[in-house]
């Protein structure tokens, strides 16, 4: 299944019942996640995502967020995880109801980035450049914190990405996000030649969300 909309966004999972949602507000603003555990997975991305566009919705209303777009992303994924993880609580699911997310801001010729959990982020720009975000850099052997994991102690990874006609953003969630930057890099290459990017991991699920600048 292939989803497209409006902002060139597309996401390709290759197995039936992935757990992905991918939504968004106007040109603005948009939400990827990825539910961890099969049972309530699509319930864990669901709620991230709901939340995380409610969140821009409310918050960006203030001006001291609007004039400091880090740290209204920043605002709207820690609210985000604390909604997660009360309503886990609220409705007595099990703790294991949790999410790799990617939330993003668009603005002029940028993208503010914002990652929690198993998450990378790689661009190809139109001049060459290639910028990388996420769990590709630290190379960490255990995931990181996702949505809805602990209440407070929430330490997501946030940057910004020049983003102009041309430009290339791969979003990869979970076991997807483990790969290394030249795996990355070829899926891109591959999409832009509007060739078969993926490649099948085996008894594993992969998530991929792709984002050019067609503007």
């Amino acid at each position: 299944m292939t989803t497209n909309n409006n902002l060139g966004l597309s996401y390709v999972p290759l197995y039936e019942g992935l757990r992905v949602v991918a939504s968004q507000f106007e040109d603005d603003f948009f939400v990827f996640a990825s539910g961890i555990v099969s049972k309530h997975g699509e319930t864990a991305a669901k709620l991230v995502s709901d939340t995380a566009i409610w969140g821009y919705k409310q918050i960006r209303t203030r001006k001291y967020y609007w004039l400091d777009k880090k740290k209204l992303l920043q605002r709207i994924i820690r609210s985000t995880n604390i909604a997660l993880f009360q309503k886990a609580k609220e409705f007595d699911l099990p703790s294991s109801v949790q999410a790799h997310a990617i939330c993003c801001i668009r603005g002029r010729n940028q993208l503010l980035v914002g990652c929690m959990g198993t998450a990378s982020v790689i661009e190809q720009r139109l001049n060459g450049e290639r910028r990388v975000m996420g769990w590709s850099v630290t190379g960490s052997k255990e995931d990181e914190t996702p949505f809805g994991k602990v209440r407070y102690d929430i330490h997501p990874v946030v940057g910004n990405f020049p983003f102009i006609a041309g430009d290339v953003v791969m979003f990869a969630l979970g076991d997807s996000a483990k790969q290394d930057v030249q795996t990355l890099d070829t899926y891109i290459s591959r999409w832009k030649e509007h060739t078969d990017f993926m490649v099948r991991l085996k008894e594993t699920e992969v998530a991929f969300l792709m984002y050019e600048n067609n503007s």
